[in-house]
Order: structure tokens, then sequence, then C-alpha cells
């Protein structure tokens, strides 16, 4: 099971894992069916294991988590964040943002898009996990 900010999650909810950008990139599709199934908040963990160059108002890289219907379907976007920096975050949604994003309650794929902003931000590694229950 992965390990991000000294908690162990199930890999079944992992969207991301030690993925290196560079420049704008999409990560590859993962099935997590039981999301948008019922009324639940959820979020995710965005951990930054390296960010190099120089980071700033200008300089960043933004992040968004996407779902769709099927794998190769058109993806929506659900919630997105400006990552800044080495280090964890917590972006809080729930599965009526995933429903009302993707116009039903069967999304079942998710991936990340990280774009990157300016020219001074040069590489960021992260890995992403949704989690459940977590404030």
């Amino acid at each position: 099971m992965p390990q991000l900010n000294n908690r162990t999650y199930d890999t079944e909810l992992q969207v991301a894992a030690s993925t290196a950008v560079t420049t704008t990139a999409s990560t590859t599709a993962v099935a997590i069916p039981s999301i948008g199934c019922g009324d639940e908040d959820l979020n995710l963990v965005l951990n930054v294991t390296v960010a190099t160059g120089t980071f700033d108002a200008s300089n960043y890289y933004t992040v968004e988590l996407l779902a769709s219907e099927t794998s190769g379907g058109t993806y929506y976007t659900v919630t997105n964040d400006i990552v800044m920096a080495v280090g964890s975050k917590l972006i809080a949604f729930n599965t009526r943002q995933v429903a009302a994003a993707v116009g039903t309650q069967n999304a079942a794929y998710y991936k990340l898009t990280v774009t990157k902003v300016g020219t001074t931000a040069t590489n960021l590694t992260l890995s992403a996990q949704v989690t459940r229950g977590v404030c």
C-alpha cells in the first residue's frame, strides 16, 4: 500500500504514483467505480516529493482531477488546485460534484492533468490518492 504524508492508503483509490512532470501532462486513467455511488464527501491527497526551479505567483503547476464514464471517453474537471511547493495538500470534493461535472452518477474513471504555468518552475513529482472521511 502506498504511503502519503505518513499514512497508508488503499491502492484501489490511487490516481497517480510518483509521476514526474516537466510540462503539461495527463496521467493514465484509473478505474475507481465506487466514487460515483451514493452521497459521500471525499478528498484528493496530493503529495509532491520533488519541485525544482523557482515556484512563485507566476510560476507553478495546476493539478486537475478529471472524471469520465469510460476510460477512453470525455473527461470532465471535478476539482483543481495550484501546486507551488513540496508537501501534501488535501483537496475536498464530493460525489455530487463528480455527478455534476460528468452529468451522470456513473463516473468510474479518474485521472490528473498537470499543467505548467510560467517558465521557472522546472520539475514536479507527485502522487495522488482519493481518501474517504478525512477532514
